[in-house]
């Protein structure tokens, strides 16, 4: 029965890892289709890659902290688990389907929070809970303000050349989408992570929290399978509602993306890439004038961003009072 039990779980969290990748790896890509450096299917081609290969270079901190650091473990239930998955899943792919770029980490962490409500408010860690909501402020305007600077530059640099540099930064996009898409697989891939080893653990199947090697596999492959199937609305908000793109604002922007997902993962915090690559977009776009940022479109993504974490937590919280009856 717990065998039974627990296929279901994983089964769970790779659809979750799935919708993740077609939802918030279609940032990256986006902006590589914007700025014309790679037809769609190759570019989600390099960014499937990279988000294969990033958890095995990052490792797996990230995992530890949804796992065991948002909720005390020891409180968690597997009724409590299939309420957080689902929760997070409806939310991520009804997003997707509308073409939203949300915060697919955030709504884990709202499911999280919402499962903790239910049970009891001293089963949730805020210090934890304090950290990854200074990053959500902290993550984005660090990378507003790093491809801002990249981006200031870069242009200081093309001003006196007579080089087409239009088709050097097309080439060296594919380098930082790549370099963005290790740091979100390193970073997001992992949600799915820290469920599955919170599963083996409440399950019985382990006695201590631990990330197994094949946890890490499937869940790679999950979300970089997602990203290759491609959440091509997600595509055109991001990549061509927020800002005009050249192909140097694109390169700005996903390596000011990359520097804030890689850093945030090696802290084992659990931040979204949707907010970062949004904020690097805008830091990268406005160089030019704030005028030249569409804020129409930006604004109905924050809206998105800000309602994710109260949005799971309280569908979590409503689909466990449900379980919890029987």
């Amino acid at each position: 029965m717990m065998l039974l039990i627990l296929i279901v779980l994983i089964a769970l969290a790779l659809i979750y890892e799935f919708g993740n990748g077609m939802n918030d790896a279609a940032n990256s890509v986006a902006t590589l289709i914007a700025t014309k450096a790679l037809s769609t299917k190759k570019a989600l081609f390099i960014a499937a890659a990279g988000n294969f290969i990033g958890p095995f270079i990052l490792g797996v901190s990230v995992a530890k902290t949804i796992g065991k650091g948002v909720v005390n473990i020891e409180a968690i239930a597997p009724g409590a688990i299939v309420c957080i998955l689902l929760s997070s899943i409806i939310w991520t792919y009804l997003a997707t389907y509308k073409g939203l770029p949300i915060s697919v980490t955030h709504s884990i962490v709202g499911s999280l929070i919402g499962i903790g409500l239910t049970i009891n408010i001293s089963t949730i860690i805020f210090q934890k809970i304090l950290i990854i909501f200074l990053f959500i402020f902290v993550a984005p305007i660090f990378g507003f303000l790093s491809a801002l600077i990249l981006e200031v530059l870069v242009i200081s640099l093309l001003r006196n050349s007579s080089l087409k540099w239009n088709f050097v930064f097309r080439k060296l996009q594919i380098l930082s989408s790549l370099l963005f898409n290790i740091g979100h697989g390193a970073n997001d891939s992992q949600n799915g992570m820290g469920i599955i080893a919170m599963s083996l653990l409440v399950l019985g199947f382990t006695t201590k929290f631990d990330v197994p090697y094949w946890v890490i596999i499937i869940c790679a492959a999950a979300i970089s399978l997602g990203t290759y199937v491609g959440g091509k609305r997600v595509i055109r908000t991001t990549g061509m509602k927020i800002t005009e793109l050249r192909p140097h604002a694109g390169f700005s922007s996903e390596v000011a993306s990359a520097l804030s997902l890689t850093y945030s993962t090696l802290l084992g915090i659990p931040v979204s890439s949707s907010h970062i690559i949004g904020g690097s977009i805008v830091g990268s776009g406005i160089i030019k004038g704030a005028s030249r940022v569409r804020w129409r479109n930006m604004k109905k993504i924050i809206t998105a961003w800000v309602i994710t974490i109260p949005l799971t937590a309280l569908s979590s919280w409503i689909l466990y009072s449900i379980v919890r009856l029987f």
